[in-house]
């Protein structure tokens, strides 16, 4: 009550109808700016409206509204319970205290040392004005804490870091010199010199018209007065010696023999049979240039500066070279020093000219920087900017109209159809404009700073000059320090040379990839349809063309012994970059039609001549407005076929690459199961060309069956023969055409699956799109005839849901009941199976057609000789059936059978009796299968009495138990990364990563589940990280899975937090009383946990919940309703549960076994975020996998054990 009667009234302070600023945080990601900056905003607006008067309350609601949707979630999620008064009445938090607590959690916590660094690198940049610096440092300063020192640093600051030298020395020689005085003296400055230059002539680019503009040769002789010079003008010039004689008089080059073509009477630089011969650098006493101009303009001059001097340079575009003077060089005063050139260069009239060196110094022109530019130093004659420099300026001759005459390269690198101004895109690299890549970075990752590795002293040369080229290229940049520091990575070449990389894998646990979703073949080949010529450009390396953003450099710092470098460029190797390259480059192509890419290569189709060149034209347009320029050498222009992504594209379809064909074909004759299989994933890139690959890889599909032994016999020999002569001679597939009629032919037999989508145009030719084939699961073979032929229907419509999906199509089959039982026609009863496979078909639109088995071949051909190549959809409901028991699933391998095989093995015996009794001095005298061993030798050791080989603390396993292991270490079916952090802690042996990532691609049961082998990290909702395990949970209700047993349509997903651990519970219904019996569960094992976070499901809401929470001190949170985000750990967890279930279920497990086994797997496997397994987190300890049994143990750790 007291604040309404001492607030003011309306009429005292008047109140403006303003706008509030924009919403703070309006929906989940990043706040639309820093909430200190957000924060002043909302202040001026209650100041500037009248609104800074009114009661706490209104503030506080004013506040909460301006803050956005997600905003309020957030602060309701973490505000405190609200007290209570005397009266018993509750008090919401204050104005104040509001603030308080959203500053506490958008505010973050500043690192005072680190923006003081930032501070002190921020430098005045090309073209900015002294006032944007100025407000610049101000902004900066701000969160330095510099207290009463503010203006004194930011007078030093401005003083050290303004780009101008003449500005500097103005206010070193002030007195007393303030904050103020230096701003006040840096903008006259700034205005003097912007006026002075404009008054000054000179340029870099020459406008003239095309009717009127001719190439004039000027002759210009040192000792020549005005008025001779104005009397020589007015006679005419002589043909033979270029000078301007009466005609009575003696021509200087009668009698005298041309050094170019051999005759008499004419001098070499007015020889017709030559041409017009321009020359690369005049001398002192003739300097003739070849300059676009008007009859009586002056020389094209260049004013830019040279190691910070003003230099007035003549624009010679007839000079190879850019070259200075010795008296100019001197003049420069430069500290670079004069380095010897072997250089030749040449005059007009084809004297030597006397060269003393190059010199490498910096240029700037008009915002333009080139920080090491290469100048020739000559004894004397006039300072001239060559083609050379134009190119490093992006220089360009072209008329008044805007067209280019011509550019600064006479090498021209592209088909001559194309238009000149085109050939600025095969320029050096290019820099995109408009765009820049500032990747997101979780503020949780601490920065590392990795200590030098020392280069090698032979390749310190190298590593140096490649360097050296890139600061000259502009990519790289020297700097003093930085919070990330990673090393470099010294690559050699077959050709000598070396490839340098950046040691980012500490910087990319820290940055948060784009989502920016890269296409899939399917989508990008199916515009290809109708399309004759094809033109393909590939980026001049792709990435380093794009500009990264200023405050992320310093996550791409390496060190070298030289000094410490940043990437101003994307660097290759940050995990960021396909994605954001591939959005970058989707706006620039954005309404180019007959235009796919895929990140930096970039495909330009049409169906004519005419219609092609447009398309290219309107294509590289963008790509010359924007910067970006190409590798003609890779590049191929209106071909009628292309080479994309491992195929040739062509007006026919597609085939496989050659490259890849003869890859395959080179491949020996397998001497090993592993051998075999690599061999047939090879092949399976290309099954859908092969129509009858099952029937021809049978009899080495059954070598790799389990319990087989290897024998390599004459079927095998002529199945691997034959199949390498099917890939070399494919079944060229044509691309889809959405206007065009589909067929989907499909059949099945006692043991597989086959399928064919063929369309059919206007004259009734059927051409195939793709072929699809699979073999059936032992439950699968037990269906009726009926139901077989249901599931190849089945399979076929899933597998090419992305070209059948919302269009009309036609059902082949040669089973005439499925017209009725996958249709709402006919009577009777169809089984329960037909019923659910009928319901998942009501997604698409088409009509069954029955085709007697004579006409239907090809299916009925594929069906019969099934390739092992595609998902397996087992039936839900039969799988308790044929359920696998997690016992009998793993084999552990023990240390006795460990020793067993690795004495047979005769590579890792010979290596234990090499580690007992010494390695060779040198890899040569090795065999290569015992080289990778020599390699590490120093880390090898001896365990298991003699009988086994250690690298470090990792068994080192023979190669019959390698297998073996990689399916101990796959169990839960973990993707790549996982799998590789599974072993690294166990076991060991040549070209295991190469084998995990093969094992991975071609696991049967991930793959016939679609598991996405790319795993994506989710954006989530920032959440304070709890300090302890089992304090704040999540709760979710996994389901309904209709398709699970009775007892299992419900999962109950409890997670924690802090260590990540789940818990998860099976049940039938999960009513309220489930729930809380659960819980009560976990509570007697793990304790009360502080909170526990749900969304609104009715189990959650009622008042039994509610009560039990209470009387269990557990605070409830609740997010909002549709807006899963507000608990994503647990659906993120959920989602991982999901596609586990579906790969074990396909694996033969039970569902409840495929539970636990999905629960022991994440528990033991380090966590993206915490780095360690959840297991460590909440129990301390590590939990026992199937690979703990061969890792070595220490003799301490055997005794531990024994006792």
């Amino acid at each position: 009550m007291s604040q309404s009667t001492t607030a003011p009234s309306t009429s005292e302070v008047p109140r403006i109808n303003i706008s509030p600023p924009e919403q703070f945080l309006p929906q989940p990601g990043p706040p639309t700016r820093p909430w200190n900056e957000w924060k002043s905003l909302f202040d001026n607006y209650l100041m500037a409206a009248g609104l800074d008067t009114l009661p706490d309350v209104r503030k506080r609601a004013l506040l909460l509204h301006c803050l956005g949707a997600e905003g309020q979630r957030i602060f309701a999620a973490m505000q405190p319970p609200p007290s209570q008064n005397s009266d018993g009445e509750q008090t919401p938090l204050g104005f104040d205290e509001t603030v308080k607590l959203l500053k506490e959690q958008f505010g973050g916590k500043t690192n005072v040392v680190a923006e003081r660094h930032r501070f002190r690198q921020r430098g005045q940049r090309p073209g900015e004005k002294i006032a944007d610096f100025v407000a610049a440092l101000y902004t900066l300063a701000g969160s330095c804490e510099f207290g009463g020192m503010t203006d004194e640093m930011i007078r030093d600051q401005i003083v050290e870091k303004v780009s101008d030298r003449r500005i500097r020395e103005r206010l070193l020689i002030e007195d007393g010199l303030t904050l103020k005085t230096a701003v006040t003296l840096s903008q006259q400055w700034e205005t003097s010199i912007a006026e002075a230059s404009a008054i000054e002539t000179g340029g870099a680019v020459a406008m003239a018209s095309r009717g009127e503009a001719e190439v004039n040769k000027v002759q210009h002789q040192f000792g020549k007065s005005r008025a001779q010079e104005r009397a020589a003008a007015g006679r005419e010039s002589c043909p033979n010696c270029g000078g301007g004689h009466n005609r009575r008089a003696r021509c200087p080059a009668e009698g005298k023999s041309c050094y170019a073509c051999g005759k008499q009477n004419h001098f070499g630089r007015m020889c017709r049979s030559q041409g017009t011969k321009v020359a690369e650098v005049g001398d002192e006493s003739s300097r003739e240039v070849f300059t676009v101009r008007g009859t009586a303009s002056p020389d094209i001059r260049c004013r830019l500066k040279v190691q910070g001097s003003w230099l007035s340079l003549l624009v010679d575009s007839g000079a190879k070279v850019s070259i200075l003077s010795e008296r100019t060089y001197r003049r420069l005063g430069s500290k670079a020093p004069l380095q010897p050139s072997n250089r030749k260069l040449i005059a007009y009239n084809g004297k030597a000219i006397d060269v003393l060196g190059q010199a490498v110094l910096s240029v700037n022109y008009r915002g333009q920087s080139v920080p090491f530019f290469c100048f020739t130093v000559v004894q004397q004659g006039s300072d001239i900017m060559g083609t050379d420099l134009m190119q490093k300026l992006s220089f360009q001759v072209v008329d008044r109209d805007g067209d280019l005459v011509r550019t600064v390269d006479k090498t021209r690198q592209l088909p001559a159809w194309l238009p000149d101004r085109f050939e600025q895109l095969t320029r050096g690299l290019g820099r995109i404009r408009g765009f820049e890549h500032r990747p997101r970075v979780n503020p949780a990752v601490p920065p590392v700073a990795q200590p030098l590795r020392r280069t090698p002293l032979s390749l310190k040369e190298k590593v140096q000059a490649e360097i050296d080229q890139l600061l000259a290229d502009g990519i790289v940049e020297e700097i003093q320090a930085s919070e990330w520091i990673s090393n470099l990575v010294v690559v050699p070449k077959p050709d000598g040379k070396i490839r340098i990389c950046n040691d980012l894998r500490c910087p990319n646990k820290a940055i948060v990839p784009d989502k920016q979703p890269l296409p899939t073949f399917e989508e990008l080949t199916t515009e290809f349809k109708g399309s004759t010529l094809f033109s393909k450009l590939d980026l001049n390396s792709s990435y380093l063309q794009l500009e990264l953003a200023e405050d992320r450099r310093d996550m791409t710092a390496f060190i070298t012994e030289k000094g410490l470098y940043r990437y101003k460029r994307v660097c290759f190797g940050l995990n960021s970059a396909p994605a954001a390259f591939q959005k970058v480059l989707s706006k620039i192509l954005h309404g180019c039609s007959g235009t796919v890419h895929y990140i930096d290569d970039i495909v330009v189709h049409a169906a004519s001549e005419a219609e092609h060149h447009k398309r290219l034209t309107a294509v590289l347009d963008k790509l010359l407005a924007h910067g970006v320029t190409l590798n003609a050498g890779k590049c191929q222009w209106a071909a009628e076929s292309v080479q994309f992504l491992g195929y040739i594209v062509s007006a026919s379809g597609l085939r496989p690459m050659q490259s890849n064909v003869d890859a395959i074909e080179q491949v020996p004759e397998p001497k090993s199961a592993e051998a075999v299989a690599a061999f047939l994933g090879m092949v399976k890139f290309y099954a859908n060309f092969l129509q009858n690959l099952s029937d021809v890889a049978e009899p080495l599909l059954r070598l790799l069956r389990k319990d087989v032994p290897w024998d390599w016999s004459a079927d095998c020999q002529k199945a691997f023969t034959t199949l390498k002569k099917m890939v070399l001679a494919p079944t060229c597939l044509r691309f889809f055409s959405p206007d065009e009629k589909i067929i989907v032919a499909c059949d099945s037999s006692a043991h597989a699956l086959g399928a064919v989508l063929l369309q059919e145009d206007g004259a009734g030719v059927r051409r195939p799109v793709a072929f699809a084939s699979r073999t059936l699961s032992a439950t699968e073979r037990k269906y009726s005839a009926s139901e077989r032929e249901a599931l190849a229907c089945i399979f076929a419509c899933e597998r090419w849901h992305y070209f059948l999906f919302g269009r009309r199509f036609e059902l082949h089959t040669d089973h005439q009941a499925l017209t009725t039982l996958l249709t709402a026609q006919g009577s009777g009863h169809r089984p329960l199976r037909l019923h659910r496979w009928a319901d998942r078909l009501l997604a698409y639109d088409f009509q069954v057609c029955h085709v007697p088995g004579k006409k239907n071949i090809v299916p009925d051909f594929l069906s019969r000789h099934g390739a092992r190549n595609d998902s397996i959809e087992e039936d839900p409901a039969e799988l308790q059936v044929n359920a696998v028991l997690l016992s009998g699933a793993l084999q552990i391998v023990s240390p006795s059978e460990l020793a067993e095989a690795s004495l047979q093995d005769p590579v890792i015996s010979q290596a234990i009796e090499m580690t007992l009794e010494g390695w060779p001095s040198s890899i040569k005298q090795l065999r290569p299968e015992l080289q990778p061993f020599w390699r590490i030798k120093e880390q090898l050791t001896v365990w298991n009495e003699g009988k086994c080989l250690a690298n470090g603390l990792r068994a080192v396993i023979p190669a019959s138990l390698r297998e073996k292991t990689l399916q101990l270490a796959h169990f839960g079916h973990l993707g790549v990364s996982r799998m590789k952090q599974h072993c690294r802690d166990s076991v060991w042996w040549p070209q295991i990563d190469s084998q995990i990532e093969e094992f991975v691609r071609h696991c049967e049961a991930c793959l016939l589940s679609e598991k996405n082998f790319k795993p994506s990290k989710t954006v989530l909702t920032p959440t304070k990280w709890p300090t302890r395990p089992w304090e704040e949970l999540q709760l979710d209700i996994f389901g309904e899975l209709h398709s699970a047993p009775n007892s299992c349509r419900f999962i109950l997903v409890l997670y924690d937090l802090h260590s990540k651990w789940p818990e998860a519970a099976c049940m039938s219904t999960v009513t309220t009383a489930d729930v809380i019996d659960a819980l009560t569960t976990w509570f007697s094992r793990w304790g009360l946990p502080k909170s526990i976070n749900t969304d609104g499901g009715p189990q959650f809401m009622s008042g039994d919940f509610k009560d039990f929470l209470q009387r269990c001190g557990i605070q409830h949170r609740q997010s909002p309703h549709y807006h899963p985000q507000g608990n994503a750990a647990v659906e993120r967890f959920n989602r991982f549960l999901k596609d586990g279930l579906k790969t074990h279920l396909q694996d033969g497990y039970g569902f409840k076994d495929a539970v636990r086994a999905l629960l022991w797997s994440y528990r033991a496997t380090p966590h993206a975020l915490t780095g360690v397994s959840p297991a460590e987190l909440m129990t301390s300890r590590k939990i026992s996998t199937p690979l703990t049994a061969l890792q070595p143990r220490t003799p301490s750790q055997h005794n531990l054990a024994g006792s």
